[in-house]
């Protein structure tokens, strides 16, 4: 079913891609997984085939790029899960996350024109 908790961290995203490179020492592939089945981010060391055959834009993306990724013999780490935004109630979620982030200004502004927008 549909995640209803949360996922975001605290983390800003340089720390997020940090350690996706560090994972790379040891690790052909490092996704970060979406709450819903998708991902945010692959990093891969050198060139692999992973998406042939990858049915794209479904909830269940993220277990078969893992599962070609392990077809071809590559180690394979996951980041910290978070969520994307495609859903009004993503957006929501984003909103709560952006009022308590300091990291997040352009994202709150953004937010703020948007609501004057449906406003």
């Amino acid at each position: 079913g549909r995640w209803t908790g949360r996922a975001a961290s605290s983390r800003t995203r340089a720390e997020v891609v940090a350690e996706a490179f560090a994972l790379l020492d040891r690790h052909e592939l490092v996704l970060g997984p979406v709450v819903d089945g998708g991902y945010y981010l692959i990093g891969m060391r050198g060139w692999h085939d992973v998406l042939a055959g990858v049915a794209m834009s479904t909830s269940s993306v993220l277990n078969e790029l893992v599962g070609s990724a392990r077809a071809l013999g590559l180690r394979v780490a996951l980041l910290e899960p978070t969520y994307d935004i495609d859903e009004v109630e993503d957006l929501e979620l984003l909103a709560r996350d952006a009022a308590v982030r300091h990291d997040l200004p352009a994202t709150r502004a953004a937010l703020a024109a948007l609501a004057e927008v449906a406003a």
